[in-house]
Protein backbone atom coordinates (compact mmCIF):
# COMPACT_ATOMS: atom_id res chain seq x y z
CA UNK A 1 0.00 0.00 0.00
CA UNK A 2 2.82 2.36 0.86
CA UNK A 3 4.36 1.72 -2.56
CA UNK A 4 1.08 2.64 -4.24
CA UNK A 5 0.90 5.87 -2.25
CA UNK A 6 4.47 6.75 -3.18
CA UNK A 7 3.86 5.94 -6.85
CA UNK A 8 0.72 8.13 -6.86
CA UNK A 9 2.58 10.98 -5.23
CA UNK A 10 5.30 10.85 -7.87
CA UNK A 11 3.34 9.98 -11.00
CA UNK A 12 -0.34 10.52 -10.38
CA UNK A 13 -3.02 8.14 -11.58
CA UNK A 14 -0.90 7.00 -14.56
CA UNK A 15 1.64 5.50 -12.15
CA UNK A 16 -1.02 3.12 -10.76
CA UNK A 17 -1.92 1.58 -14.12
CA UNK A 18 -0.58 -2.00 -14.70
CA UNK A 19 2.69 -2.22 -16.62
CA UNK A 20 2.82 -4.42 -19.75
CA UNK A 21 4.84 -7.63 -19.44
CA UNK A 22 7.35 -8.97 -21.95
CA UNK A 23 9.15 -7.01 -24.63
CA UNK A 24 12.83 -6.17 -24.87
CA UNK A 25 13.67 -4.39 -21.63
CA UNK A 26 17.41 -4.16 -22.23
CA UNK A 27 18.25 -3.49 -25.87
CA UNK A 28 21.82 -3.61 -27.10
CA UNK A 29 20.66 -2.34 -30.49
CA UNK A 30 17.52 -0.93 -32.01
CA UNK A 31 15.66 -3.09 -34.52
CA UNK A 32 16.93 -0.85 -37.31
CA UNK A 33 20.53 -1.29 -36.16
CA UNK A 34 20.07 -5.07 -35.97
CA UNK A 35 18.64 -5.10 -39.48
CA UNK A 36 21.60 -3.10 -40.77
CA UNK A 37 24.03 -5.51 -39.12
CA UNK A 38 22.31 -8.57 -40.62
CA UNK A 39 22.30 -6.93 -44.06
CA UNK A 40 26.09 -7.25 -44.07
CA UNK A 41 25.71 -11.03 -43.92
CA UNK A 42 22.88 -11.45 -46.46
CA UNK A 43 25.19 -12.22 -49.38
CA UNK A 44 27.07 -14.88 -47.38
CA UNK A 45 23.74 -16.38 -46.26
CA UNK A 46 22.54 -16.60 -49.87
CA UNK A 47 25.73 -18.45 -50.79
CA UNK A 48 25.26 -20.95 -47.95
CA UNK A 49 28.37 -19.77 -46.11
CA UNK A 50 26.80 -19.10 -42.69
CA UNK A 51 27.06 -22.54 -41.17
CA UNK A 52 27.27 -21.09 -37.64
CA UNK A 53 26.99 -17.75 -35.83
CA UNK A 54 30.74 -17.29 -35.20
CA UNK A 55 31.32 -14.33 -37.57
CA UNK A 56 27.95 -12.72 -36.83
CA UNK A 57 28.52 -12.91 -33.08
CA UNK A 58 31.96 -11.33 -33.43
CA UNK A 59 30.49 -8.45 -35.46
CA UNK A 60 27.63 -8.02 -32.98
CA UNK A 61 29.98 -7.90 -29.98
CA UNK A 62 32.21 -5.38 -31.76
CA UNK A 63 29.17 -3.20 -32.48
CA UNK A 64 27.86 -3.20 -28.89
CA UNK A 65 31.29 -3.03 -27.27
CA UNK A 66 31.10 -6.06 -24.99
CA UNK A 67 30.76 -9.84 -24.98
CA UNK A 68 27.35 -11.50 -25.18
CA UNK A 69 25.85 -14.98 -25.16
CA UNK A 70 25.06 -17.23 -28.12
CA UNK A 71 21.37 -17.10 -27.18
CA UNK A 72 21.34 -13.33 -27.69
CA UNK A 73 22.51 -13.80 -31.29
CA UNK A 74 20.05 -16.64 -31.91
CA UNK A 75 17.23 -14.44 -30.60
CA UNK A 76 18.36 -11.65 -32.93
CA UNK A 77 18.19 -14.03 -35.92
CA UNK A 78 14.76 -15.27 -34.87
CA UNK A 79 13.46 -11.71 -34.48
CA UNK A 80 14.32 -10.93 -38.09
CA UNK A 81 12.96 -14.14 -39.59
CA UNK A 82 16.23 -15.97 -40.19
CA UNK A 83 16.23 -19.76 -39.89
CA UNK A 84 18.69 -22.59 -40.43
CA UNK A 85 17.94 -24.73 -43.46
CA UNK A 86 19.50 -27.01 -46.03
CA UNK A 87 20.74 -25.05 -49.09
CA UNK A 88 19.47 -26.03 -52.53
CA UNK A 89 22.41 -27.68 -54.32
CA UNK A 90 23.24 -26.82 -57.91
CA UNK A 91 25.90 -27.87 -60.39
CA UNK A 92 28.82 -25.39 -60.63
CA UNK A 93 28.59 -25.54 -64.44
CA UNK A 94 24.89 -24.76 -64.67
CA UNK A 95 23.71 -22.29 -67.31
CA UNK A 96 21.05 -20.06 -65.73
CA UNK A 97 20.02 -18.64 -69.11
CA UNK A 98 19.44 -22.16 -70.49
CA UNK A 99 17.51 -23.15 -67.36
CA UNK A 100 15.27 -20.10 -67.56
CA UNK A 101 14.69 -20.70 -71.27
CA UNK A 102 13.69 -24.30 -70.55
CA UNK A 103 11.21 -23.24 -67.85
CA UNK A 104 9.79 -20.54 -70.08
CA UNK A 105 9.39 -22.96 -73.00
CA UNK A 106 8.04 -25.87 -70.95
CA UNK A 107 4.34 -24.89 -71.33
CA UNK A 108 4.73 -24.87 -75.13
CA UNK A 109 6.38 -28.30 -75.06
CA UNK A 110 3.49 -29.62 -72.99
CA UNK A 111 0.91 -28.11 -75.35
CA UNK A 112 2.58 -29.69 -78.39
CA UNK A 113 2.73 -33.09 -76.70
CA UNK A 114 -0.91 -32.76 -75.59
CA UNK A 115 -2.04 -31.95 -79.13
CA UNK A 116 -0.07 -34.91 -80.49
CA UNK A 117 -1.67 -37.21 -77.91
CA UNK A 118 -5.14 -35.85 -78.71
CA UNK A 119 -4.65 -36.62 -82.42
CA UNK A 120 -4.01 -40.22 -81.38
CA UNK A 121 -7.10 -40.20 -79.14
CA UNK A 122 -5.01 -40.44 -75.99
CA UNK A 123 -4.48 -38.54 -72.76
CA UNK A 124 -1.06 -37.09 -71.99
CA UNK A 125 0.87 -37.95 -68.83
CA UNK A 126 3.83 -35.72 -67.92
CA UNK A 127 6.57 -37.59 -66.06
CA UNK A 128 10.10 -36.89 -64.87
CA UNK A 129 12.64 -39.70 -64.68
CA UNK A 130 16.04 -40.29 -63.13
CA UNK A 131 18.09 -43.07 -61.57
CA UNK A 132 19.96 -43.03 -58.26
CA UNK A 133 22.66 -45.17 -56.71
CA UNK A 134 22.04 -46.76 -53.31
CA UNK A 135 24.57 -48.86 -51.49
CA UNK A 136 26.48 -49.63 -48.32
CA UNK A 137 28.22 -46.28 -47.87
CA UNK A 138 26.20 -44.43 -45.27
CA UNK A 139 26.30 -40.74 -44.38
CA UNK A 140 25.54 -40.04 -40.72
CA UNK A 141 22.63 -37.63 -40.37
CA UNK A 142 21.48 -35.56 -37.36
CA UNK A 143 18.81 -37.24 -35.26
CA UNK A 144 16.63 -36.59 -32.20
CA UNK A 145 17.54 -37.98 -28.78
CA UNK A 146 16.47 -37.25 -25.19
CA UNK A 147 18.66 -35.30 -22.82
CA UNK A 148 21.59 -37.33 -21.51
CA UNK A 149 21.78 -39.66 -24.52
CA UNK A 150 24.33 -39.19 -27.31
CA UNK A 151 23.38 -41.38 -30.26
CA UNK A 152 25.99 -43.69 -31.74
CA UNK A 153 25.83 -44.74 -35.39
CA UNK A 154 28.05 -47.14 -37.33
CA UNK A 155 29.67 -45.43 -40.33
CA UNK A 156 31.06 -47.56 -43.14
CA UNK A 157 32.70 -47.06 -46.53
CA UNK A 158 31.80 -50.17 -48.53
CA UNK A 159 31.59 -49.55 -52.28
CA UNK A 160 28.77 -51.90 -53.21
CA UNK A 161 25.78 -50.44 -55.04
CA UNK A 162 22.59 -51.10 -56.91
CA UNK A 163 20.41 -48.59 -58.76
CA UNK A 164 16.82 -47.47 -58.47
CA UNK A 165 15.22 -46.20 -61.68
CA UNK A 166 12.15 -44.07 -61.17
CA UNK A 167 9.62 -41.82 -62.87
CA UNK A 168 7.12 -39.47 -61.20
CA UNK A 169 4.00 -37.74 -62.40
CA UNK A 170 3.75 -34.51 -60.35
CA UNK A 171 0.08 -33.99 -61.22
CA UNK A 172 -1.24 -37.03 -59.33
CA UNK A 173 1.83 -38.37 -57.48
CA UNK A 174 1.96 -41.61 -59.45
CA UNK A 175 5.41 -43.23 -59.52
CA UNK A 176 7.02 -46.16 -61.32
CA UNK A 177 10.19 -47.80 -59.95
CA UNK A 178 12.55 -50.54 -61.02
CA UNK A 179 15.57 -51.87 -59.10
CA UNK A 180 18.48 -52.57 -61.45
CA UNK A 181 22.05 -53.84 -60.97
CA UNK A 182 23.74 -50.91 -62.73
CA UNK A 183 23.20 -47.73 -64.71
CA UNK A 184 23.63 -48.17 -68.47
CA UNK A 185 21.83 -48.19 -71.82
CA UNK A 186 20.41 -51.68 -71.43
CA UNK A 187 18.93 -50.99 -67.99
CA UNK A 188 17.39 -47.72 -69.13
CA UNK A 189 15.89 -49.46 -72.18
CA UNK A 190 14.22 -52.01 -69.90
CA UNK A 191 12.87 -49.22 -67.69
CA UNK A 192 11.41 -47.39 -70.69
CA UNK A 193 9.62 -50.55 -71.78
CA UNK A 194 8.21 -51.08 -68.28
CA UNK A 195 7.00 -47.47 -68.21
CA UNK A 196 5.40 -47.76 -71.66
CA UNK A 197 3.51 -50.92 -70.67
CA UNK A 198 2.36 -49.38 -67.37
CA UNK A 199 0.63 -46.53 -69.23
CA UNK A 200 -0.08 -48.33 -72.50
CA UNK A 201 -3.29 -46.34 -73.11
CA UNK A 202 -1.67 -42.94 -72.56
CA UNK A 203 1.08 -40.92 -74.18
CA UNK A 204 3.97 -39.91 -71.93
CA UNK A 205 6.05 -36.75 -72.13
CA UNK A 206 9.14 -37.98 -70.31
CA UNK A 207 11.50 -35.27 -69.00
CA UNK A 208 15.05 -36.40 -68.24
CA UNK A 209 18.68 -35.35 -68.14
CA UNK A 210 21.12 -35.75 -71.01
CA UNK A 211 23.17 -38.69 -69.71
CA UNK A 212 24.83 -40.57 -72.62
CA UNK A 213 22.61 -43.62 -72.20
CA UNK A 214 19.49 -41.41 -72.19
CA UNK A 215 20.19 -40.21 -75.73
CA UNK A 216 18.15 -41.47 -78.66
CA UNK A 217 21.12 -42.98 -80.55
CA UNK A 218 20.92 -46.66 -79.67
CA UNK A 219 17.70 -46.46 -77.63
CA UNK A 220 14.45 -47.86 -78.97
CA UNK A 221 11.86 -45.34 -77.82
CA UNK A 222 8.39 -46.87 -77.27
CA UNK A 223 5.64 -45.42 -79.48
CA UNK A 224 3.80 -43.80 -76.56
CA UNK A 225 6.85 -42.02 -75.07
CA UNK A 226 8.33 -38.67 -76.14
CA UNK A 227 11.61 -37.59 -74.58
CA UNK A 228 12.23 -33.99 -73.47
CA UNK A 229 15.76 -33.23 -72.29
CA UNK A 230 16.65 -30.89 -69.45
CA UNK A 231 19.48 -28.37 -69.91
CA UNK A 232 22.94 -29.69 -69.06
CA UNK A 233 23.95 -29.69 -65.38
CA UNK A 234 20.41 -28.96 -64.15
CA UNK A 235 19.39 -31.57 -61.55
CA UNK A 236 17.54 -28.86 -59.61
CA UNK A 237 14.95 -28.72 -62.43
CA UNK A 238 14.12 -32.42 -62.00
CA UNK A 239 11.67 -33.03 -59.11
CA UNK A 240 12.74 -36.69 -59.00
CA UNK A 241 15.82 -35.50 -57.10
CA UNK A 242 13.54 -34.51 -54.20
CA UNK A 243 12.22 -38.05 -53.99
CA UNK A 244 15.73 -39.47 -53.77
CA UNK A 245 16.34 -37.16 -50.78
CA UNK A 246 13.06 -38.26 -49.22
CA UNK A 247 13.99 -41.94 -49.58
CA UNK A 248 17.46 -41.45 -48.12
CA UNK A 249 16.15 -39.52 -45.13
CA UNK A 250 13.00 -41.53 -44.32
CA UNK A 251 14.02 -45.07 -45.27
CA UNK A 252 17.81 -45.40 -45.22
CA UNK A 253 18.23 -43.18 -42.14
CA UNK A 254 21.40 -43.96 -40.19
CA UNK A 255 21.67 -47.61 -41.18
CA UNK A 256 24.96 -49.39 -41.93
CA UNK A 257 23.62 -52.17 -44.15
CA UNK A 258 25.45 -55.50 -44.06
CA UNK A 259 24.79 -56.70 -47.62
CA UNK A 260 23.38 -55.73 -51.01
CA UNK A 261 20.36 -57.89 -50.17
CA UNK A 262 19.66 -55.52 -47.26
CA UNK A 263 20.01 -52.54 -49.61
CA UNK A 264 17.54 -54.17 -52.00
CA UNK A 265 15.09 -54.81 -49.15
CA UNK A 266 15.33 -51.14 -48.11
CA UNK A 267 14.62 -50.07 -51.68
CA UNK A 268 11.50 -52.24 -51.77
CA UNK A 269 10.41 -50.59 -48.55
CA UNK A 270 11.11 -47.19 -50.10
CA UNK A 271 9.02 -47.98 -53.18
CA UNK A 272 6.04 -48.94 -51.00
CA UNK A 273 6.46 -45.80 -48.90
CA UNK A 274 6.45 -43.51 -51.95
CA UNK A 275 3.60 -45.33 -53.71
CA UNK A 276 1.40 -45.11 -50.59
CA UNK A 277 1.93 -41.35 -50.20
CA UNK A 278 0.84 -39.66 -53.45
CA UNK A 279 -0.14 -36.47 -51.61
CA UNK A 280 3.40 -36.17 -50.24
CA UNK A 281 4.82 -36.87 -53.70
CA UNK A 282 2.70 -34.12 -55.25
CA UNK A 283 3.77 -31.63 -52.59
CA UNK A 284 7.51 -32.11 -53.14
CA UNK A 285 7.51 -32.55 -56.93
CA UNK A 286 5.08 -29.85 -58.10
CA UNK A 287 7.69 -27.21 -58.89
CA UNK A 288 6.07 -23.90 -59.91
CA UNK A 289 7.24 -24.13 -63.53
CA UNK A 290 5.70 -27.62 -63.72
CA UNK A 291 2.45 -26.92 -61.87
CA UNK A 292 1.74 -23.91 -64.11
CA UNK A 293 1.91 -26.17 -67.18
CA UNK A 294 -0.26 -29.09 -66.04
Amino acid sequence: MNRAHMAYDHGGIEALKPKPNGGRKHENMSLAQEKALLARFTKAAGAGEMLNIHDLKAAYEKAIGHATSDSTVYNLLHRHGWRKLMPRPFHPKRDLAAQNAFKKGFPDAVRRARWAAARRGRRLRIMFTDEARFGRINRVRPCWAPSGIRSGVAAQLVREYIYLYGAVSPKDGTCVYLIMPTSNLECFQIFLEVLARKFARQDILLVLDGAPYHRRGRLTIPDNITLLYLPAHSPELNPKENLWDEIREKIFKNYALKSIDEVRAKLRQAILYIERNPKLVRSITSFPYIANSL
